[in-house]
């Protein structure tokens, strides 16, 4: 083994030293900076700070306000029954004609037909043909004749009208009208009636009206139809989205403005509307058909007689 000097011992004794040393120093740095950092995590604001606390000076909770709340509760209910009137457009919620025939009031309804095809002595020229049927009422009821009379006297125009029609006809033409009664509502309040009628010349479809009958059963009354609803061109205009919903696109009203709709809609002779269980029907006939929209809001229009 080789030994070794006296100045290389000396020199791997100061290298010792020296990196002792150095050691020494680092381990100061170090111990020097970790005091640093805890003073600075160890400020009194950092360590105070509190979340909650500077929320709630920033923000401020409003005073409860019973009658305010109730208010925000109404319209939110009101915007509910806004959006479900709007999305409930669906067939169910749409009259379809039928009958509403009670045996528990103080009056009753059945059902009678009337067929005639000789209008020889009007005049009247080839095969016509007029069939219909329709109710009487009977039981207790204020003017129970002269309603019934009533009732019935549309059969008797329809009568004159087509014998009028026939006499303008040839001896090959063939006029067929046939109109069908429908009880939509009956209560001890309101008893409705219509008729849907149709014309066929010669085997073709030629005309188709509807007509109605609404009674005040307390007084005996027939009811003017145009004295039922406050219609003006504002209601024309709903009337038109509301018909657009539920018929879909009817071309014949195309033609119309809101103006003539109005006046259809203000007119006894075109004007349709009678209650149903669903509410009320409303609409018109014009030149070659008809159309009704129903109305279960039908109140807030709804004239007081």
């Amino acid at each position: 083994m080789k030994k070794l000097s006296g100045g290389k011992i000396a020199a791997a004794i100061i290298g010792g030293f020296a990196f002792l040393i150095v050691l020494w120093i680092s381990l100061i740095v170090s111990i020097f900076v970790l005091v640093e950092v805890l003073d600075y995590l160890l400020e009194e604001d950092y360590v105070e700070y509190s979340y909650e606390e500077e929320y709630e000076e920033e923000y401020e909770y409003p005073e409860w306000d019973e009658d305010d709340e109730e208010e925000k509760d109404s319209d939110r209910k009101k915007k509910r029954e806004e959006e479900e009137e709007t999305d409930r457009w669906d067939d169910e919620d749409y009259y379809e004609f039928g009958n509403d025939i009670r045996d528990d009031l103080s009056y009753q309804l059945t059902f009678e037909e009337s067929y005639r095809n000789d209008f020889s002595q009007e005049g009247a020229n080839g095969t016509v043909t007029v069939e219909f049927v329709y109710p009487v009422i009977t039981g207790e009821m204020v003017n129970l004749d002269a309603i019934n009379d009533a009732i019935y006297s549309e059969v008797a125009l329809v009568e004159e009208y087509v014998a009028e029609a026939a006499s303008y006809m040839t001896e090959t033409d063939e006029y067929n009208y046939m109109g069908e009664a429908y009880v939509t509502y009956m209560s001890e309040e309101i008893l409705s009636v219509i008729y849907v009628e149709y014309g066929y010349f010669n085997g073709e479809f030629m005309e188709s009206y509807v007509r109605c009958f609404n009674v005040d059963v307390q007084t005996g009354m027939i009811l003017k139809n145009t004295k039922l609803l406050e219609i003006d061109d504002a209601f024309s205009v709903d009337f038109r989205k509301r018909c657009e919903r539920q018929n879909g696109e009817i071309e014949a009203l195309d033609y119309f403005m809101d103006q003539d709709i109005t006046e259809c809609l203000t007119e006894e002779s075109s004007l349709i509307v009678f209650y149903t269980p669903l509410g009320m029907e409303v609409g018109f006939n014009y030149y070659d058909g008809w159309v009704t929209v129903t109305y279960k809001d039908y109140e807030k229009y709804q004239k007081q007689f």
